[in-house]
């Protein structure tokens, strides 16, 4: 069974509805406001699928746009802009806007899905997943400014056993040199679990894999953060990883997965030093929240939380020094 990409964080004390021990980590209350964390703000999506930003200390939460059925959403490198893949009129499509949610324009139209976006580092190019009526789905590019789109990799492209192509469910994210480009790709049951490729942002060939979703570059493009099944597959929730650019394993961020808990959809703080990431509620009793913590776990503390199960929790999407 798969989960839903969704993460959040344990909350610590009885004030939170959900006990440490459920866990296997204490978590912080919300911590007083931190000067350098207030410069900085995430952008996430709320339960009700709207698209808000709220600073790294916790404060200034705030709506961006007026957007629904928002599924993912990026900063512009230069934190001026947004790109948003949202369902306006029965099809999911890309729109740009301000950092402040005005001025919105759709970047792409017809009857094919746009999915998963991400900026190039210069800031020109959007990437996208784009699944045709017919079920195949393709890695694109688009000028951040509009126009015609690019196919940068087809499935055949994809080469590892068992895997198929781009995959409707995941996201695309662009190194930060821009010579590659990390997209979800479907696999079967045979793979062992979820997996993302790494191709050339010029040719679109398979240059390497890492195991798992929603892969987060550092800002120096030497590591990266995602979400992971167990290796065995054997259906629990999904957990929070460090690895190395080339896939390997460094270390586990979150605690490990419970029947209630699931770690997901992490992002890096533009200085590389913190990650955030959500906690799912897999179960009744449990909530979300999005949680902050260093690369190995420590200090984590509750950005803001959530809803309890069955509700989606609110997910990470990108954090931004503010201009």
């Amino acid at each position: 069974m798969k989960y839903a990409s969704l993460v959040a964080v344990v909350l610590a004390g009885p004030a939170l509805g959900l006990s440490t021990a459920a866990s296997g980590m204490a978590v912080e209350s919300p911590a007083a406001p931190d000067a350098k964390a207030g410069s900085t703000e995430l952008l996430y999506i709320d339960q009700d699928r709207a698209l808000r930003a709220i600073g790294g200390d916790g404060t200034g939460d705030r709506a961006v746009g007026a957007l629904t059925d928002v599924y993912r959403a990026q900063w512009s490198p230069d934190g001026k802009a947004v790109v948003v893949e949202g369902n306006r009129d029965g099809v999911n499509a890309l729109y740009v806007m301000s950092a402040a949610g005005t001025g919105v324009r759709r970047l792409t139209f017809g009857p094919a899905s746009a999915l998963g976006p991400d900026w190039s580092p210069d800031g020109k190019q959007i990437a996208f997943i784009r699944c045709g009526t017919g079920g195949q789905c393709n890695l694109v590019t688009i000028p951040a400014s509009g126009g015609v789109p690019r196919v940068v990799s087809r499935p055949g492209q994809i080469s590892d056993p068992y895997c198929y192509g781009p995959d409707y469910e995941r996201a695309v994210a662009w190194r930060p040199d821009g010579r590659a480009l990390a997209v979800g790709v479907w696999c079967d049951d045979d793979s062992g679990g979820d997996y993302t490729a790494i191709v050339s942002a010029a040719t679109g060939a398979q240059i390497g894999h890492v195991y798992g979703d929603d892969v987060s570059w550092s800002p120096n493009g030497k590591q990266i953060i995602n979400h992971a099944w167990s290796t065995t597959y054997d259906g629990e929730p999904p957990v929070v990883q460090l690895r190395s650019a080339a896939g390997s394993l460094i270390r586990r961020v979150s605690p490990p997965s419970t029947d209630a808990i699931g770690w997901e959809q992490p992002v890096w703080s533009p200085d590389g030093r913190t990650v955030a990431y959500a906690r799912s509620a897999q179960d009744y009793g449990a909530r979300s929240a999005i949680v902050i913590s260093g690369l190995d776990g420590t200090r984590p503390r509750v950005l803001m939380r959530g809803a309890g199960y069955p509700d989606s929790p609110p997910t990470p999407q990108d954090w931004r020094t503010r201009p």
